[in-house]
């Protein structure tokens, strides 16, 4: 049986999602867009708490 265009893709992308090295591929992915959320939040944060330390360190004369 000869699959057209549409199913040699159907086809390629069951077999993508049903190896298990495809599932961990698609897990890292997740958990570093995770990661970079929280770290890029956490650098928002605190780089303006640190910006105004520094500041309140150049006006207090050091």
């Amino acid at each position: 049986m000869k699959l057209g265009k549409e199913g040699q893709f159907a086809a390629g992308c069951r077999r993508f999602f049903a190896e298990s090295e495809a599932a961990t591929v698609t897990e890292y992915a997740v958990m570093l867009a995770f990661l970079i959320s929280v770290m890029v939040g956490g650098i928002t944060l605190l780089g303006a708490q640190v910006n105004n330390l520094f500041t309140s360190v150049v006006n207090a004369g050091w």
